[in-house]
């Protein structure tokens, strides 16, 4: 009898890991700050965090995520996380978890773990009677992306950016992987690395463009700076030419180093600019503005505002603005205040 009392909390806690208060907490926040919801199923909240040693003193990473069902009923509901090297090769691959039934237009939280060491990457497969889903995220801040409606575009996105420095020969190498996790080429490919200071203001750039499209997949890509100046930062932009001859541009801000609202990325996309941010300040945020400056020379050819509604602590958003074609540019700078 001592025995079973003692593996019984054990295995539940095994197989249906037990969130804890402050993911608890940070998910609905987020959930709270979505938007919108899909007619699909949508991650609209993530919080990961790692162990050293689980019930078989192994370290792990727990996905606590919050999936809403969309517009259908997601019936046996199952999810499998995978973790992403830099070529978006499989480093860690967890078993299919059941779920349950997730109702028409319900939400739910999920603690999903996987024996792993760290990474960068992830991926998180759902699967239910009749369906399937996909969603990828380069990091663990930023909620990962869904691959539906990609199938026929491409989808940019610059990872693992690293730097290799020579100080004999005064001369900085970064590399990083370019992917197109889009089931389409991606044409007149655009990349500018910036190195920034503690300021985020950048010290120096380089562009690479890409000859001939980039096909689905990943691909390593390299940039040289003679005579580096000091940076704490680098950031890869990438901006493509869409179908109808456009451009598609994905900024991305260093990331901050302490509480914060950080903002993870800002997409151009035809006539829309598209920020999305997480309130990492540890305390609730009134409204706020996103300034967004672009210069050329030095002189500012474009300021923009976007306004956020205001975000609770761990609370997530992506507030869009409809803008002009961008000028021509050569550096950016990134910015939020309270809104007045």
């Amino acid at each position: 009898m001592r025995w079973c009392l003692l593996l019984l909390p054990l295995l539940l806690i095994a197989g249906e890991p037990v969130l804890p208060d402050e993911a608890k907490t940070a998910l609905l926040a987020q959930a709270k700050t979505y938007g919108p919801l899909p007619s699909g199923p949508a991650v609209i909240a993530a919080w990961i965090w790692g162990g050293r040693a689980d019930i078989n003193y192994k370290s792990f990473f727990e996905w606590d995520v919050r999936l809403a069902a969309g517009a259908e009923a997601r019936r046996a509901l199952k999810a499998r996380i995978t973790t992403l090297g830099p070529s978006q090769e499989v480093l860690r691959q967890g078993t299919w978890e059941e779920l349950g039934d997730l109702p028409a237009h319900e939400q739910q939280s999920y603690g999903l773990r996987l024996n792993c060491p760290t990474f960068g990457a992830w991926r998180l497969d759902l699967a239910w009677e009749g369906g399937s889903a996909a969603f990828v995220a380069g990091d663990k801040q930023s909620l990962p992306l869904a691959l539906a409606g990609s199938a026929a575009t491409p989808l940019l996105l610059a990872v693992n950016a690293q730097a290799e420095e020579d100080k004999k020969k005064k001369v900085l190498v970064v590399t990083w992987n370019l992917w197109n996790l889009g089931g389409a080429p991606a044409a007149g490919v655009v990349q500018t690395v910036k190195l920034k200071d503690e300021s985020g203001k950048v010290v120096a750039t380089s562009e690479v463009r890409l000859k001939g499209a980039m096909a689905p997949g990943s691909t390593v890509q390299r940039a040289q700076f003679s005579k580096p100046p000091t940076y704490t930062a680098i950031a890869v932009d990438v901006r493509h030419d869409d179908a109808g001859g456009g451009k598609k541009l994905v900024l991305e801000p260093p990331a901050s180093g302490g509480p914060d609202l950080v903002i993870s990325s800002l997409t151009v996309e035809g006539s829309t600019l598209t920020a999305r941010v997480v309130n990492r300040l540890g305390k609730d945020l009134p409204p706020t503005v996103i300034d967004l400056v672009f210069t050329t020379g030095g002189k500012p050819t474009l300021n923009l505002a976007i306004p956020v509604a205001a975000l609770a602590n761990g609370g997530e958003a992506a507030p869009s603005i409809a803008i002009k074609p961008l000028p021509a540019w050569d550096e950016y700078s990134v910015g939020w205040s309270v809104a007045k």
